[in-house]
């Protein structure tokens, strides 16, 4: 069985499968090991198992609450502020991405609608606009396409 500096040396060099492993034998032995059960949800998190992350996290909370008034400076108190905010940064990028995908559907159909305002009727509107996903799909093409490989570089060589 390996020993949590082990571990910790197989997470920082990127293996968090090895480590999860080695800190499931530790935890079965010693469940009660605090720093191996926030090492092994964070293994997990990176692991892609985020359920397992959150799930340890809230059964961790209330103790880390408690002995972080008690213990401030202890290295079990200072495992869990890094992995309270590795949680902490899960959750906001998660509602900050929700709130990013809400407002581009929200103001991308906001914009068609506008544009068939202005255009008459969505069947109006000038096609490229309406076959875009995008608020803006560019301009419609011209016909006067250039050969890419006949331009220069502004050095006056070739491309």
């Amino acid at each position: 069985m390996k020993t949590l500096d082990e571990i910790k040396r197989m997470m920082a060099a990127g293996d968090a499968a090895k480590a999860a492993e080695s800190l499931k034998e530790l935890l079965a032995k010693e469940p009660d090991n605090l720093q191996a059960k926030m090492l092994y949800g964070t293994c997990c998190q990176l692991l892609g198992d985020e359920e397992t992350f959150r799930r340890i996290h809230d059964e961790l909370a209330p103790e880390m609450e408690k002995r972080g008034k008690s213990e401030p400076q202890s290295d079990t108190v200072s495992l869990w502020r890094k992995y309270h905010a590795l949680w902490m940064s899960l959750i906001v990028g998660g509602l900050v991405l929700a709130g990013l995908t809400g407002a581009a559907w929200y103001f991308g159909n906001d914009i068609k609608d506008q544009f068939a305002t202005l255009y008459g009727g969505p069947e109006q509107v000038p096609r490229y606009i309406r076959s875009a996903d995008s608020l803006y799909a560019g301009p419609p093409r011209s016909g006067l396409e250039v050969d890419s490989s006949k331009r220069f570089s502004g050095s006056g060589g070739e491309l």
